[in-house]
């Protein structure tokens, strides 16, 4: 009887407190469900490593290279029950995914403009490389919640969208921000340690790869070409504003070979 008289106390104690006050014991501070959003960029820019492990496929079908383990791409068929071939898909609607997403809302909510430019334009480079990879793709539905099937979207609706994103990118980067972010932004981003005109001259540089690709379309030269060639003069203009993704890897010396670049010399997967 006594029992029962605890778990009856206990029961009305948890009804009378507020719901929140009550979910709140669900908040881990070791795992937050939420966190800032300059905290998102490093893992973010980090996702980029996955578009190395496609190219084992691309090459293949463009007769750029060789292969003895994607034989299948070679000749233009897929691998079945494999997901070679499909680490952009991954790297946009998973790794970089609702984290994307995430840093930019939060962004823009905080009108952090900096930080919020750079996940726009990342999010056309990204866009823009999987349309070319994989042609039609879920764009609009991509991150509905509790959506179980989704529609896929044409690619010429995604290379539009690719645009929108770049021009947003660059109007939110060019947009006076008076926030103070110390190291946020520059100890996090692995690509331009921060800089405004350098992520600027990538945004334009989306615009000219995704306006470049448009070359064999009938009004090219009447509806593409003119923007092309004004922003080609806005984005990069030497190597020293080349997108590189710094990754410690350890060449020779790290303790297992691939924590290096899968391409590069330390790594012994291409014949010299």
């Amino acid at each position: 009887m006594k029992r029962i008289s605890i778990i009856i106390t206990t029961l009305l104690l948890l009804f009378t407190v507020g719901c929140e006050d009550y979910l709140d014991v669900n908040n881990n501070v070791d795992a937050p469900d939420k966190i800032d959003g300059y905290l998102y960029l490093a893992g973010i820019t980090q996702q980029y490593n996955s578009v190395y492990w496609d190219i084992r496929a691309i090459g293949p079908i463009t007769q750029m290279m060789g292969t003895t383990g994607y034989t299948s791409f070679a000749t233009h068929y897929y691998s079945e029950g494999s997901y070679a071939g499909g680490e952009v898909w991954r790297m946009v609607y998973w790794l970089q995914g609702m984290n994307l997403e995430n840093m930019i809302n939060q962004s823009e909510e905080a009108e952090d403009w900096t930080l919020a430019g750079i996940g726009y334009a990342m999010k056309a480079f990204s866009w823009d490389m999987l349309t070319k990879e994989h042609g039609e793709v879920p764009m609009k539905e991509a991150y509905v919640p509790g959506l179980l099937t989704h529609q896929y979207d044409y690619q010429k609706d995604v290379y539009t969208q690719v645009r929108e994103w770049a021009y947003k990118a660059i109007e939110l980067l060019e947009k006076q921000d008076n926030h103070v972010y110390g190291t946020k932004i520059s100890a996090n981003d692995y690509i331009y340690g921060g800089s405004k005109d350098k992520w600027i001259k990538f945004a334009y540089g989306v615009l000219v790869r995704n306006l470049a690709s448009l070359s064999n379309k009938k009004n090219f030269v009447a509806d593409y070409a003119p923007e092309l060639i004004r922003y080609a003069e806005k984005s990069f203009q030497s190597a020293d504003d080349d997108a590189v993704l710094k990754i410690q890897g350890g060449s020779q010396d790290a303790a297992y070979s691939a924590y290096n670049n899968f391409w590069g010399t330390a790594r012994g997967n291409l014949s010299y």
